[in-house]
């Protein structure tokens, strides 16, 4: 049946094709009112008798040249009536066949397509080099090769109104999620997101391993927030403030298991201390743990940024975490941090300088001793070539003055970096503590560090 439409689609098209083609008779009253013309002028010449029979013959003629002309004009218009009945004929064929055949496949996507995958990168970190002395704490340097992090990333776009992002590191035996969280994307000012994410305290908090500026994090940082950093299940809301000036707001509720709001043992000593921080950057329970299941840990982050002329920035921010700790009495967590990078526009691949600063303070309610205790670093880069860059970082615990012996840490750090891909750093530190049962720390690490995929950029 539906060949039979075709067919019949196909002899009408070839109909109307030839009718339209054949060629219209011209239209014989023109020559004949110009012979017409012609004659009466020389039948006027001639005389009275001439002209009468000249208009006999015209009268005669002109009718006659009428009627071809009225059959032509006829002729044409039953043509043009033929052609709209076979253009309509066509295409009630063409409906018809059309709500007969089934409906397309929908299209695919072409092979190889990643419309539907997420954006995968890596980025790997090698670490060679030895330290005079035994690790004493978690996230301490060890001589010997070591893979010190392999980080898998995927993101992608959910729909129109989510986003998802997954980050998972992997270093010794250990693999788990650094961060998993899903974020909003349509709501004015305010990105919404809930999952695995970093605390917003402070700024270097928020870097992940292949981020530090140096090889581990801050001396300060591990002492008093963990090896770890703080990061948890928790939900963030980050608002940019509408004002003339750059003004970001975080608030965050976060479970809270970390090493500041945990209790400790009854034995108080360093040593203990120390014992109290697992593989996996936590602290142990207190032996009688006096939290409860809503106690939860409350961040709030506000920074700004000031243009320092058209090549200098400074940013400024202030930070603050509280909540009920182990001992059943309050932990309070405040920071503050400053940061100054100058990019001359001229030559801003080629040099810079990045200074940041970050001071940390901590109360722990109910703990026996410590129960007040701060730390600082300061750190500065200088770009001298496109690929290569100096670093130099002191840090010191044990701000304000209080009875607690003070430690200092210093750290200076050479960097190759061909691309944004890949870099070598080899970096050289030193720390040394009040505390007599602790001796000076040399160490000397080579780190080999890469990156594959598209990874998203850093924050500035």
């Amino acid at each position: 049946m539906k060949m039979r439409n075709v067919w019949i689609v196909i002899a009408l098209a070839l109909e109307t094709a030839s009718a339209t083609a054949q060629p219209q008779q011209p239209r014989p009253g023109t020559e004949a009112e110009t012979g017409t013309e012609a004659e009466t002028g020389a039948e006027a010449e001639t005389g009275a008798e001439a002209e009468t029979g000249a208009e006999t013959e015209t009268g005669t003629g002109t009718g006659t040249e009428t009627e071809a002309k009225s059959e032509a004009e006829s002729k044409v218009a039953t043509e043009t009536e033929a052609t709209a009945a076979d253009e309509q004929a066509i295409a009630g064929e063409l409906a018809a066949l059309e709500a007969e055949a089934p409906p397309p496949p929908p299209p695919s996507a072409p092979a190889g397509s990643n419309a539907l995958n997420p954006a995968i990168s890596a980025n790997g970190l090698v670490l060679v080099g030895g330290a005079s002395e035994e690790p004493r704490r978690e996230g301490d340097l060890d001589t010997g090769i070591h893979l010190q992090e392999i980080e898998l990333r995927f993101s992608a776009t959910v729909d129109p109104y989510f986003r998802a992002d997954l980050t998972l590191a992997a270093h010794d035996d250990e693999v788990g999620f650094e961060e998993a969280y899903l974020s909003t994307l349509e709501i004015p000012h305010l990105t919404i997101r809930a999952g695995q994410i970093f605390a917003a305290v402070g700024r270097h908090n928020l870097l992940h391993t292949h981020a530090f500026p140096f090889l581990t994090a801050p001396h300060a940082s591990r002492a008093l927030l963990g090896p770890e950093g703080l990061r948890d299940p928790g939900v963030s809301f980050d608002l940019l403030v509408p004002v003339p000036f750059f003004l970001e707001l975080n608030a965050q509720v976060f479970r809270g298991e970390w090493l500041p709001f945990q209790g400790e043992p009854e034995e108080e000593s360093e040593a203990a201390a120390e014992e109290m921080v697992e593989d996996d950057g936590h602290a142990h329970e207190a032996i009688e743990d006096l939290r409860e299941d809503h106690d939860f840990v409350y961040v709030g982050h506000l920074k700004s940024l000031f243009e320092l002329g058209e090549d200098a920035t400074l940013e400024l921010g202030g930070s603050y975490a509280g909540g009920r700790n182990g001992f059943g009495e309050r932990t309070d967590v405040v920071g503050a941090d400053l940061t100054v990078k100058w990019r001359p526009l001229a030559a801003e691949r080629y040099t810079g300088i990045d200074w940041s600063s970050e001071y940390l303070w901590v109360r722990r309610g109910g703990a026996h001793e410590d129960d007040r205790v701060g730390g600082a670093f300061s750190g500065l880069r200088y770009q001298f070539h496109q690929r290569f860059w100096v670093q130099a970082r002191g840090g010191m615990l044990g701000l304000p003055d209080d009875d607690s012996p003070r430690s200092y840490r210093a750290e200076g750090l050479l960097a190759f970096i061909p691309s944004e891909f890949s870099g070598l750093r080899l970096q050289y530190a030193y720390e040394t503590s009040e505390e007599s049962a602790f001796p000076d720390v040399h160490e000397v690490f080579l780190q080999a560090l890469f990156s594959i995929g598209p990874h998203p950029p850093h924050d500035y």
